[in-house]
Formats: C-alpha cells, structure tokens, sequence
C-alpha cells in the first residue's frame, strides 16, 4: 500500500520513504539509514525533535554513508547524509525554505553520537548539499528530491535538472522499485 502514494500529486509518506531506502540502499553494507518516523521532527512555533535514541544507531559505525531523512511537521522532506569516511555532513532542503535551520540544527545535535572523524579529518563540516536537479517549485515533490539526493550521495547517479514530467517519472520509477 505505502507506494501508492507515489502515484499522486501528495507528499510521500514515512512508511513509503523508509520502504524505498530498504529497496535502494537496505543491501548494502556501506550505507546505513535511519527510519524516518524515529525523527518526529517539528517546526512550527520553535522545533522538536528527539536524538537520543540515535546515539545506539551510531555506535560501531565507523566509514558508511549515513542518511537521515527529516520529515518536518509532516508536511515536508529534507535530509542529511552523513560520510563518516570524509567527515562530512551533507544537509538538504529542496525549497531552501526555513526548514533549512530546523535541519541544520538537528545536524550539529547529532554530531555528539558520530564517531571520531578519520585521523586526516580533524573535525566533521556541515555543509549544504548542491543539487543539480534543481529546486522544488511545488508542494508535494520534495519526498522526490530528497531520495535523488540519496542516490547520489550513495554513489547512484543523479538525474539532472528535472522538469515536471522529469520529476513525475522519477515518481512512477520509485513506485516500481516498490513493487
């Protein structure tokens, strides 16, 4: 039922986001994902969320990719994929909207749970992620950009610059990967 969704003009849902990383990423070994519903990530007057319980999830980890999609206020998708290899921390917002803060915020909580950074690296940067997609221009597409964003953080590949019919196909071939 979760890639249903996909199939509409709506916001994807937590269930359908975490199904597709299992699909894209869940074999691998070098690339870890946190469940989006552990996050519960919210804005509006100030924000909330809960990171406690990642401090586990990051323990033994020491050179994957990690990726944290952050739902804010259940209403829209951004991300942060963290490279444990190269001490970086990647967030993304596709409107660049204020949410951009919320996620930057939540990315310097999480820093205390990382492991130390390679002996190379003295410290993790955060930094934004530079898409090449483009920028969401509509509400219901950012589930869309940030999984391209995973894609190629993980080494996948990135589509390009996209246009609505780009971004509606990305949408039926993330259902297909449901099926």
């Amino acid at each position: 039922m979760e890639h249903l969704d996909l199939a509409g003009k709506g916001l994807i849902s937590d269930a359908t986001v975490n199904l597709l990383l299992r699909k894209l990423v869940g074999q691998r070994t070098d690339v870890v994902y946190v469940n989006p519903t552990s996050l519960n990530v919210v804005v509006a007057g100030g924000f909330y969320y809960q990171t406690t319980h990642l401090k586990t999830f990051f323990y033994g980890l020491s050179t994957e990719t990690v990726l944290l999609p952050v739902n804010c206020d259940g209403n829209h998708w951004c991300a942060i994929a963290i490279k444990l290899q190269e001490a970086a921390v990647l967030i993304y917002d596709p409107m660049g909207s204020s949410c951009m803060k919320v996620v930057r915020d939540l990315a310097k909580n999480v820093l205390s749970y990382l492991p130390p950074p390679p002996e190379s690296k003295r410290r993790y940067h955060i930094r934004s992620y530079e898409s090449d997609i483009g920028i969401e221009t509509d509400s219901y597409n950012c589930g869309v950009f940030v999984l391209t964003m995973f894609e190629d953080v993980c080494g996948l590949g990135s589509p390009g610059k996209c246009n609505k019919g780009d971004l509606q196909y990305l949408r039926y071939r993330y259902m297909l990967k449901c099926l």
